[in-house]
């Protein structure tokens, strides 16, 4: 895959020389959360509000969560039941699963953190990305017809109202949080 600084990342293989946060910071923070459904709302503002949710370190791995959609996108939910279910004999969960996971080994690597995620902080980020999605939900978006489902449903909105920020603010509140969590 080229990125927007015209580098080339092999989607197969990733290793942490292929990963430069400047791409990862550009095109998280020109990539829309839920395809646009949120409307101009970027994967690392996402990620910045996250991250900010964790104590000490491991706000470096709610940075970093969602960082494979620098190069693949944010792949929604609706969307991969949608291609589940015309792919005879299924395998595309798995496939993005597998491809997820490839990325990240290499980003994680590169921040010098470890991969897989420690349990602890992994469900710390989990947690902490359910709160935020579902304040995105109630801020961001307008109401849907049908419940999203117990898997995200049980999570409590943050108190605080999401304002969005401009792409340019993204990318400066990423690189800072970067900076600041020791991964540049």
């Amino acid at each position: 895959m080229q990125t927007y600084a015209g580098n080339c990342v092999p989607l197969v293989g990733t290793s942490p020389d292929d990963i430069r946060w400047y791409d990862i910071n550009s095109h998280l923070s020109f990539s829309n959360r839920f395809a646009g459904a949120a409307g101009a709302y970027s994967v690392a503002q996402h990620s910045c509000i996250v991250a900010d949710m964790l104590p000490g370190y491991w706000r470096a791995y709610g940075l970093l969560h969602d960082a494979h959609e620098a190069y693949i996108g944010d792949i929604t939910q609706p969307a991969v039941g949608g291609m589940e279910a015309h792919l005879v004999g299924g395998g595309v969960k798995e496939a993005i699963r597998a491809l997820k996971e490839t990325l990240d080994r290499a980003i994680f690597t590169k921040a010098g953190l470890t991969y897989p995620m420690p349990t602890d902080i992994k469900e710390g980020v989990h947690t902490a990305d359910m709160r935020v999605l579902m304040t995105e939900k109630r801020d961001l978006m307008g109401p849907g017809p049908y419940p999203w489902g117990a898997r995200y449903e049980h999570a409590a909105p943050l108190p605080e109202k999401i304002i969005r920020w401009a792409p340019l603010r993204a990318q400066g509140e990423f690189f800072d949080r970067l900076r600041r969590f020791g991964i540049v």
